[in-house]
């Protein structure tokens, strides 16, 4: 996903978890790591002598860092550099005052920490204050697209994106109560909704609800529709172990042609053999997995060729 503008913690922040080359060192520094009397010395530094209780007093009057730092100078190199050090000290001092930009900056910082191996607890309390702060955005009549456009330029991170990986984490081990509560709580939020909706089909397959014909069938339309050969290699992913064999070849009918590279073709072959070992296939199991075994030498930016189509024609027309 593209980000159309990023706030100025979010720039911040993707430079910190990316450091680029031609970031400067304090664009890109990790000031959570500072010490209190650390954070009001780099403030010294930048003409700006305060202690807790001038900052907390100083506070008082103004709703976020980025004002509070705007506020101390009128420099505009001045407060990019001061403004770093102030939104750590908000963030530490004022947790009872948290801003939009506070909130998502924790839910980035525990993105960063998941994306590292670093996994706990916190990151759903992070995604329940997002989910907090968004709903009351809607009662103070925000429409459901200014709140995604906020959400999306708040973060460093593709929260959309991140967030239907964590869901399928949370599906593939059967916690279908935790997935369905974050989907349905995100729902008003999420730009791209088809790739939700394989979401939710693939929970209601799971909760073995009869919900799941209709949304299969809203799906396969959108799939349609979009011609986009992710989503039908996503869709089969989801559908491989639940539906019949007419529905589950027709689908893979449709996106064959629609694929063009090597890592394509595998997907959908891997998909089949998962089919047919779904169905107690063996023989047809054996053979697409023989035929994918034999391909895994190929580049997979390789182009597919006009034989390997025809094979693949092959297995569906079975």
């Amino acid at each position: 996903m593209v980000k159309m503008q990023l706030t100025r913690k979010a720039l911040y922040n993707t430079l910190k978890y990316h450091h680029p080359l031609e970031a400067e060192k304090w664009q890109q520094e990790n000031l959570r790591s500072l010490t209190l009397e650390e954070l009001f010395s780099r403030l010294e530094k930048l003409g700006c002598i305060m202690d807790k209780d001038s900052f907390c007093l100083f506070a008082e009057e103004i709703n976020t860092p980025e004002d509070f730092a705007d506020d101390l100078v009128e420099d505009p190199k001045k407060q990019d550099q001061i403004f770093l050090p102030v939104f750590e000290l908000w963030r530490r001092l004022l947790p009872f005052k948290p801003s939009f930009s506070v909130i998502t900056d924790e839910l980035d910082e525990q993105i960063h920490y998941y994306n590292t191996g670093l996994r706990d607890d916190c990151l759903l309390e992070a995604l329940n204050a997002v989910l907090i702060a968004l709903h009351c955005f809607l009662d103070k009549d925000l429409s459901k697209k200014e709140c995604q456009e906020l959400l999306e330029n708040h973060t460093a991170y593709d929260v959309e994106g991140f967030l239907y990986e964590y869901l399928q984490e949370f599906l593939d081990k059967n916690q279908t109560s935790l997935a369905a509560g974050l989907l349905e709580s995100f729902k008003p939020f999420i730009q791209d909704t088809a790739w939700f909706t394989l979401l939710e089909l693939r929970l209601f397959f799971q909760k073995e609800s009869k919900e799941a014909v209709v949304v299969l069938q809203q799906l396969l339309s959108t799939a349609r529709a979009l011609q986009d050969p992710e989503f039908y290699l996503e869709l089969l992913v989801v559908i491989a172990v639940n539906v019949d064999k007419e529905i589950f070849l027709e689908i893979a009918e449709l996106a064959l042609p629609l694929l063009e590279i090597e890592d394509q073709l595998q997907e959908l072959l891997s998909s089949l053999a998962l089919f047919w070992n779904s169905l107690d296939e063996e023989r047809k199991e054996g053979e697409v997995l023989l035929y994918l075994n034999a391909r895994k030498s190929i580049p997979l930016d390789q182009a597919i060729s006009a034989e390997a189509r025809r094979k693949v024609r092959v297995f569906l027309a079975v």
